[in-house]
């Protein structure tokens, strides 16, 4: 069929015609009468307008760039800072760049009152697109036109705050998208073209290019949405978000989706999981991190009214201005807060930043054969004691002497691991009972005494405990326990080492000993950056002092080493354990026997061993075996053949190692101890002269 020109221009939209709102036979029979009259041009629509978003979120940036030219920020009256008289979190956000950073354009796309279906439309990402047809005037007058998602689900943009959408184009058309009010919800759209033109005929399905969709292009995108509803599912909210993030043609890997701050953390569980399961470490859950910190950020002391929203979870009273909305001061914690989170992320290196650690390894060689003092400051759970100090000997142990450490001097150590456990001499505020702290500095000051380098660390407090759920919680304790310990030590020299964390896992799970979870991963290195932050900001000789961050279990697998994300800091360190083979060097009811000869003793701590000399090659960074050991079986001789075969590949992979000792003879099992703390004597020389070389 040819068509000649006429006076009226006609779209199609393709197969997006068949699929809005059953129109198309009408719209059919209107296109055949004007064929007919010989009054049309057909010039076939970009379908692409339809499409929910340009990019997938898997596509690499186009230049594969360093920098971000600006920031938007999707989302509803939360971001566009409803209550917070002038104080929007986007505008903190902005401040805070231009006084940290750099000028950094931030956009406020925030509109009061709209859903999440409806934001997503703004964007590009799931277009708005004609619900019926419509004829564009060939003059400057309005004309009502039907809009919804180009899912054919309802949208209400503009109703309360015009920001985003114009202008805008539709088939090709510049104009501006206008709405009259109907009742308290209802609204109708008008299109207002520019300029003068000829007449346009619009099938339904065709879509409506926003001012946001045309423009930031390049713009990393902040997406805080959900409040208002406009989902029917967390997967369907989920993909609303990921195609607002794909509407970018660059940076669309770097984004930050920020979790919705009403409810409580019972009832946002599912939520919260869901969204960190999709989005990993990009995903900020703000209603759990303004319950931890939020009140400490804002300076503020909390009445009776925040503890209890924080104890459940709940963003603090104190920073709300209602029910759903911040207080000028809650917006302002928000912006600082979502500034720190994207510096976390990496998102504003302007350059490869190279890590010098080659001071780390001259180091370590210094640390050689090691032994720890466990089940002694580490012991808990006993209950209620008279003097704090009797904690130090409830696991039937003898209290820790000066002459202690003369012994491990003598027999050949160059360094002390000091377990310590805290959680039982905490203040309700996170305090540290002083006598304690003043005991462990005792305690440190042996080592000192004796010129060994000594580790002291968290050892069996359970908060630290790795889910999303306890991630704010988590942190905070770090920060409080370590700033303490910090300030404590901060002028002691390189001698004295910390270790932020021991062995955190899923503690009473089926697979607390296994290999963990992305989630047990995603906060674990969370906690671990917690923890270089917090000691060096406490200054003096912490900013340059080296410290040891940690697995998963403290496991060195490859599939726990690949997960771990390496803080930029030159004065690191991984603590790492192995008691493997575990059916000899752990099971008490395993076997006794082992041979170098044999494949199955071997295999295990050859694993180990490759997987550890892997990880040094490819991220430049210590490794420490903190912890090994093989428990007494009355097995001396294969002990002492397992204890030269392991030690043997931990000299030939460069890896400092520190036996496990929990004194002999042990009680009530679990013997790995060579030293006997109750005399003061050596109880297995055999091992230690294949441990110290001596």
């Amino acid at each position: 069929m040819q068509l000649k020109k006429g006076i009226c221009v006609i779209v199609l939209a393709g197969s997006m015609l068949i699929s809005a709102c059953g129109k198309q036979e009408q719209q059919y029979a209107k296109l055949e009468e004007k064929q007919q009259e010989n009054e049309v041009e057909v010039v076939q629509a970009d379908t692409q307008e339809t499409k929910q978003g340009e990019n997938s979120l898997q596509q690499e940036n186009s230049a594969g760039e360093k920098t971000v030219p600006g920031i938007i920020c999707w989302g509803d009256s939360l971001t566009y800072g409803h209550n917070g008289e002038g104080v929007s979190y986007p505008a903190v956000l902005e401040e805070k760049l231009k006084e940290n950073i750099g000028e950094i354009p931030v956009v406020n796309m925030g509109a009061c009152g709209e859903n999440s279906i409806t934001i997503a439309g703004r964007s590009g990402g799931i277009p708005y697109v004609t619900a019926e047809a419509v004829t564009i005037p060939a003059g400057t007058e309005a004309v009502e036109m039907s809009i919804v998602s180009s899912g054919g689900k309802e949208v209400n943009p503009s109703y309360y705050t015009d920001v985003g959408i114009n202008e805008c184009t539709i088939a090709g058309v510049s104009g501006t998208l206008s709405i009259q009010k109907v009742g308290k919800k209802g609204s109708k759209y008008f299109f207002t073209r520019n300029e003068a033109g000829k007449e346009v005929y619009v099938p339904a399905g065709i879509g409506i290019r926003t001012e946001a969709a045309q423009n930031y292009k390049d713009y990393l995108s902040i997406v805080f949405i959900g409040t208002n509803g406009g989902y029917d599912s967390l997967e369907e909210l989920i993909a609303q978000q990921d195609a607002i993030i794909s509407s970018r043609i660059a940076n669309t890997e770097k984004y930050l989706i920020v979790g919705i701050t009403y409810g409580n953390a019972e009832g946002m569980a599912d939520y919260d999981n869901a969204m960190y399961e999709h989005y990993g470490e990009k995903y900020f859950c703000l209603r759990s991190y303004l319950s931890v910190f939020g009140m400490g950020d804002a300076g503020l002391t909390p009445t009776e009214e925040d503890l209890q929203c924080m104890q459940e979870g709940m963003v603090p009273a104190s920073l709300r201005s209602d029910e759903v909305h911040f207080s000028p001061k809650g917006y302002e914690v928000v912006g600082n807060a979502i500034y720190e989170k994207l510096v976390s992320l990496g998102y504003f290196e302007t350059e490869e930043q190279t890590v010098r650690r080659g001071d780390s390894f001259v180091f370590t060689k210094k640390l050689g054969a090691g032994i720890s003092i466990g089940n002694t400051l580490d012991a808990y759970g006993k209950g209620e004691y008279e003097d704090i100090l009797d904690y130090e000997t409830s696991w039937y142990n003898p209290q820790i002497t000066p002459e202690l450490f003369q012994l491990i001097k003598e027999s050949g150590f160059e360094t002390v691991r000091i377990p310590v456990t805290w959680q039982e001499h905490l203040n309700e505020d996170g305090t540290i009972d002083p006598k304690w702290l003043a005991r462990v500095k005792e305690v440190v000051d042996y080592a000192y005494e004796n010129k060994l380098y000594v580790i002291i660390n968290v050892h069996h407090d359970q908060w630290y405990y790795p889910s999303y759920e306890n991630l704010y919680q988590a942190k905070n304790m770090v920060g409080i326990l370590w700033k303490q310990i910090a300030e404590c030590f901060k002028d002691y020299d390189e001698h004295l080492i910390f270790e932020g964390l021991n062995e955190p896992r899923l503690v009473g799970t089926e697979i607390e000993w296994g290999n963990g979870t992305n989630e047990a991963y995603l906060v674990i290195n969370e906690l671990n950056q917690c923890f270089i932050d917090t000691v060096r900001d406490t200054g003096g000789e912490n900013v340059k002092r080296y410290l040891m961050i940690t697995t998963y279990r403290s496991g060195g697998q490859t599939e726990m080493l690949e997960a771990l994300s390496i803080p930029e800091d030159e004065h690191i360190l991984l603590s790492v354990h192995s008691y493997a083979p575990y059916s000899f060097a752990q099971d008490e009811d395993g076997t006794t026997s082992w041979s170098e000869t044999n494949a199955e003793s071997v295999e295990a701590i050859n694993y180990d061993f490759e997987c550890l000399e892997a990880f040094i090659q490819e991220k430049n960074v210590p490794v420490v075996l903190t912890e090994f050991g093989a428990v007494d079986k009355e097995n001396a001789k294969d002990r002492e053949a397992w204890c030269e075969y392991f030690v043997g590949k931990a000299k030939r992979a460069g890896i400092p190692y520190i036996w496990w000792d929990n004194n002999y003879p042990a009680y009530p099992n679990e013997g790995y101890a060579i030293l006997d703390r109750w005399n003061n004597e050596v109880a297995y020389p055999e091992i230690l002269e294949i441990l110290t070389d001596q």
